[in-house]
């Protein structure tokens, strides 16, 4: 039976219109940043109507931007939806107050109505989606062989999996960026965050692989002396998106390590 996290999941564009409705309904007066933590994993903002004492929680595990103040009068909240840059499968919010100068860029969002959300986020009615391995069916050791084939450290340069590369995608550079590419990668990261968020002692071939990705994939594409870049290989908009997509990976992995999952 599907849970309303689940639908929520599932529908965003009828999770928008319900909450919108919802927001309408309460006729908030105030609003604040309930819950945060430094790298912006985990947000919660509450809208709350002070003469009812009835109140909202917004909540994501995903948010890659916030900013603005962390608590105002009279909100109105805007809410668009688009695809994921990477992924068309997954969808973009956007949720802004352009009177309050507020701004926040998430993957998954949820919303509940008087939900007691006095409890830490890994108890929360949403904790279920938090975790990076969600719906991941790589096993760990095939993600660490496929992490080093990305990478290039992985010595078998005879194995198709080599030149599908993401590195090797950028080295010799072909003229475009390989978005399934850096999926796959990304895909890998998630196989490997419950060992990232719970191992007490992490594998070397994995922080050696991600590092060496952000490392490489900056350095190659984007320096101004780098090989890309210094050769007129690579476009303006192609450098835009490959400098999203690191900073989109660097991120994730920084959260993972956290604790604070994607």
């Amino acid at each position: 039976m599907r849970t309303e996290v689940d639908a929520q999941l599932r529908g965003p564009e009828a999770t928008r219109l319900e909450l919108m409705a919802a927001i309408s309904r309460l006729q908030p007066d105030r609003a604040e940043w309930w819950y945060f933590v430094v790298t912006h994993g985990r947000f919660m903002l509450r809208l709350y109507n002070s003469e009812a004492s009835e109140y909202l929680m917004i909540a994501t595990y995903y948010a890659n931007y916030l900013g603005g103040p962390t608590d105002w009068s009279s909100p109105a909240l805007q809410f668009t939806i688009s695809p994921h840059d990477i992924d068309d499968s997954e969808v973009q919010w956007l949720v802004r107050d352009e009177g309050a100068d507020f701004t926040m860029k998430c993957g998954h969002l949820y919303w509940g109505q008087n939900v007691a959300w006095n409890k830490p986020m890994s108890e929360s009615p949403f904790a279920a989606w938090a975790d990076p391995s969600r719906g991941c069916t790589m096993d760990f050791d095939v993600a660490v062989e496929e992490l080093s084939f990305h990478c290039g450290t992985n010595p078998n340069v005879d194995d198709p999996r080599w030149n599908a590369g993401f590195l090797q995608t950028l080295r010799p550079y072909h003229g475009r960026l390989d978005a399934d590419a850096f999926q796959r990668v990304v895909d890998c990261v998630d196989a490997v965050s419950r060992h990232l968020q719970d191992a007490p002692h992490l594998d070397r071939r994995v922080i050696n692989a991600l590092w060496g990705l952000c490392h490489f994939a900056r350095d190659w594409g984007l320096h101004p002396d780098g090989m890309l870049r210094r050769n007129n290989l690579i476009t303006d908009q192609e450098q835009a998106t490959l400098a999203g997509w690191i900073d989109d990976l660097s991120a994730r992995i920084a959260m993972i390590l956290d604790g604070n999952g994607t």
